[in-house]
């Protein structure tokens, strides 16, 4: 009640000051030229013209019935006046036209901006031409622009003025609905980082959706407005605005999708064959160098025949990497797949154990270098070490030769070292055990006696 009040009070008031007009025989006057004054040489009009003098210019007299002219303001108080005058202009005249809502959907490749906007514009006037600005900013038409009313014989019309700014010249009353192509280019920030900037006219109603090209990260948002994004594992595909108006902007980022690059793995082997053992064992390391980018499971493939007892993987350091390893048998070519606890990328030492399957002789032995899947060169050294009671024949010979042994081994035992160029040289062994062979120095002695003679033979 109290805010009732308060808005009463100017109207209370100038009914109250026409009601005490009338009563008394007073008037209100414009300040003016043309004002009335009484007669001239008189003590009321040399009064009426000092009062008028001190008062501005268009401002609205009080006559007194001493005929002194008072400014309605100082009667009323400063501004209720002008709160009045305002209300019955307000009153008095409609809005020419509103934008009653804007639907803006745009698409952002690159560098560059397409937008389609749609405006409903409310023109109240009648038979005039009503001109609605339009200012959107560095966006320029890309096609026909296209207007709908509703209005009978509705008429609409574009010019172009200074600065890229539209003017819609539209007639008849009722809503025309526009429609606009555009396009543009973004505004570059700093590497790799866009921006766009639009003017989009005042609506009660307002809503705007960007789709992006690729993915993207965004920087800053309008902060007047209400939004929605939608993105995947990459980045931002597409974001939607409310309440969009004056000054929308936005910024972003590229998102640079790394391209995904085989790894480069060189492998350096080093083997020994062990016949000194049973069962025959195959130990051996394998260094591998991992350039172009980090792995995280390393598969290989050894020789057939055997199978892997024990694996293991270390980084540069000699730290253990080595998650878990799987082997599962088989009869031809043994696969083992290496999972490292991280993806690792530099130097990484594989070892390995392998027995042999068979334990009974004679049988061939087949013996090629540990393949690693998708690497490059993969040459290594393999030893022998054969014990005395076997019989071991090298029976066939690829792709690898002779070299000095390396290995510690017993004088015992004989030993021989060959260098296998890659996964496709083999080796081919025919082992059997030998059969026990005696050497014997008998000495004889022949002893007579009377009758006969004895002969003696002994085997030292």
């Amino acid at each position: 009640m109290q805010k009732g009040s308060g808005s009463m009070r100017p109207l209370i008031c100038l009914l109250s000051l026409q009601l005490w007009m009338i009563l008394s025989g007073s008037g209100l006057y414009a300040q003016s030229d043309n004002a009335l004054l009484p007669p001239s040489g008189t003590n009321e009009a040399t009064a009426a013209v000092a009062a008028e003098s001190s008062v501005e210019a268009g401002a609205i007299l009080f006559r007194t019935p001493q005929g002194q002219l008072v400014p309605v303001s100082d009667l009323l108080g400063n501004g209720i006046v002008e709160e009045i005058l305002q209300r019955v202009e307000g009153q008095r005249n409609e809005p020419r036209f509103t934008v009653s809502q804007l639907e803006v959907e745009g698409s952002i490749d690159q560098d560059e901006v397409r937008l389609k906007i749609d405006l409903q514009i409310q023109v109240n006037s009648v038979k005039e031409w009503v001109i609605v600005p339009l200012a959107l900013g560095d966006v320029y038409l890309a096609g026909p622009p296209k207007a709908v009313s509703s209005a009978v014989n509705g008429q609409s019309m574009l010019t172009t003025g200074e600065q890229n700014t539209q003017q819609w010249h539209l007639r008849g009353k009722g809503l025309h609905t526009i429609s606009m192509d555009l396009v543009g280019k973004t505004r570059v920030v700093s590497p790799g980082v866009s921006q766009i900037s639009l003017n989009l006219p005042a609506a009660p109603i307002s809503h705007a959706m960007f789709q992006f090209g690729g993915p993207v990260e965004l920087l800053k948002l309008p902060a007047s407005t209400v939004d929605k994004t939608t993105r995947d594992e990459q980045g931002v595909r597409h974001v939607e605005f409310w309440g969009p108006g004056p000054g929308f902007g936005m910024t972003w980022s590229q998102v640079v999708s790394r391209i995904t690059q085989k790894p480069v793995i060189q492998v350096q082997n080093r083997m020994k064959l062990d016949l000194t053992t049973i069962p025959v064992t195959l130990t051996g390391t394998q260094v591998l160098q991992i350039s172009g980018s980090p792995v995280s499971e390393i598969q290989v493939t050894f020789p057939a025949g055997f199978q892997l007892v024990e694996a293991d993987a270390r980084n540069a350091a000699g730290v253990s990497v080595l998650n878990n390893f799987e082997s599962p048998p088989t009869d031809g070519p043994v696969a083992a797949l290496y999972r490292l606890t991280s993806a690792l990328e530099g130097t990484l030492n594989l070892s390995f154990d392998l027995e042999l399957t068979g334990r009974q002789f004679p049988q061939d032995i087949r013996v090629s270098m540990p393949s690693v899947r998708d690497a490059g060169q993969q040459p290594g050294d393999l030893d022998i070490l054969a014990p005395t009671g076997l019989l071991v024949q090298q029976t066939e010979l690829r792709g690898a030769q002779r070299i000095r042994v390396t290995s510690e081994a017993d004088l015992s035992v004989a030993a021989t070292a060959f260098r296998m160029r890659s996964p496709e040289s083999l080796i081919v062994l025919h082992v059997e055990e030998t059969e026990a062979q005696f050497a014997v120095s008998p000495e004889l002695s022949l002893k007579p006696d009377p009758q006969n003679v004895v002969m003696t033979v002994r085997y030292p």
